[in-house]
């Protein structure tokens, strides 16, 4: 049994983690501002776009630990069971990430050893998209992910970060003995496992792709088809929608905000419940007649575009159909832009920490959030 990892490269790590107190600071601003820097991505509803890490996205952690590929090259040589031909055990940036996964776990530093394993996993992430997608028909993609089932962390989590984030949490309660282990062979599994997993979850995912687009199925929505019936259904729903919608804004509005619904979308999206209830008791404070607006947009695209039935709001499909909505990008549909251009004037208006804050991931948190609470509160009220 080989120990070469244990006895050389995580040894020379702790050594700089014990020789330099700033280093976690460093290696975790470093890490934030990369997950900042492709949110835009992470936070869509699918894999539609590859995210390019730079070379001195990564080489910028060998300048914090002050240790060179070459060296660690030189280690992962020393390990009898690889192969210098193995492309993918031969990557120097995962075997530095694996010592500082192994530092933060041995010491219990759980929150500095999830932010270390995200950003390996994007790492990996990133080589497998080049590789499986080589090129992606946004229509059949969209299609795709609306109907993927429940068994897809994409369809109960909604974006490719909260996925991510909930695969890794199950990858390591899984696989945590073998980062504890001196034996190369079991560390080295444990990164083989992690690459194992995502490749399997983005190849899932392909497989439906392909399916679709072979069937020729993609999305769709009711405003493309010019056909003289959905005019006719639009027509009889439309009232529907008017009614319900007046119905569920006053509810809203003369109801206390619903503080249940406030913390489960405050928790999922990872900002202050007390911010979010600050903000959405200023909207109603403020009788803000932007919530009829909103409601009836949301109702719009669910009940007509979505051509869904006034029962289904009270379904998962109703949250699942507007949270990918909501995921997608560049979209030309006036009711998504309407409904989003809402969301950005009221925490403009009425969120102080919004305001104040410039990570640019915190306020796709918050603008979610508020999101998240409407449609939950839509559901809550239409079952009253």
């Amino acid at each position: 049994m080989s120990k070469i990892v244990a006895t050389k490269l995580c040894k020379r790590i702790d050594s700089e983690f014990e020789n330099n107190k700033q280093i976690t600071k460093k290696l975790l601003t470093h890490i934030r501002k990369i997950i900042d820097k492709h949110s835009e991505f992470l936070y869509k509803s699918g894999p539609f776009d590859r995210i390019y890490l730079k070379e001195s996205d990564l080489s910028y952690v060998n300048e914090i630990f002050n240790i060179e590929n070459k060296e660690i090259k030189g280690y992962i040589s020393e390990i009898p069971f690889i192969n210098s031909k193995w492309n993918a055990l031969n990557n120097p940036f995962a075997f530095l990430m694996l010592a500082i996964m192994r530092h933060y776990y041995l010491d219990k530093k759980e929150n500095e050893r999830k932010t270390a394993l995200f950003f390996l996993a994007i790492h990996y992430y990133a080589i497998t998209h080049v590789r499986l997608f080589k090129f992606i028909q946004k229509e059949t993609m969209e299609y795709t992910i609306n109907n993927l089932s429940n068994k897809h962390d994409l369809k109960v989590y909604g974006t490719v970060f909260k996925a991510l984030e909930k695969k890794l949490e199950s990858f390591h309660t899984t696989y945590e003995r073998l980062l504890k282990s001196d034996d190369d062979k079991k560390l080295v599994d444990y990164l083989m496992n992690l690459n194992t997993r995502i490749f399997q979850w983005l190849r899932g995912i392909l497989n439906e792709y392909v399916k679709n687009k072979n069937s020729g199925k993609y999305f769709n929505s009711a405003a493309d088809n010019p056909d003289p019936e959905n005019y006719r259904e639009t027509s009889n729903i439309s009232m529907d929608i008017s009614r319900l919608v007046d119905s569920i804004t006053m509810k809203i509005t003369t109801n206390p905000t619903i503080f249940e619904l406030c913390e489960k979308s405050a928790k999922i999206n990872q900002i202050s419940t007390v911010a979010l209830l600050d903000t959405l008791n200023q909207i109603k404070k403020n009788e803000d007649k932007r919530i009829k607006v909103l409601i009836f947009n949301i109702m719009q695209l669910f009940l007509t575009d979505g051509k869904n039935g006034v029962r289904d709001i009270s379904s998962q499909k109703f949250l699942n159909y507007c949270l990918l909505l909501y995921n997608k990008s560049n979209t030309t549909n006036k009711s998504v832009i309407t409904v989003k251009k809402i969301l950005d004037e009221w925490l403009k208006d009425y969120s102080e920490r919004y305001n104040k804050t410039e990570r640019v991931a915190t306020k796709i948190n918050f603008r979610k959030a508020l999101f998240m609470y409407h449609i939950l509160v839509i559901q809550y009220f239409n079952n009253k």
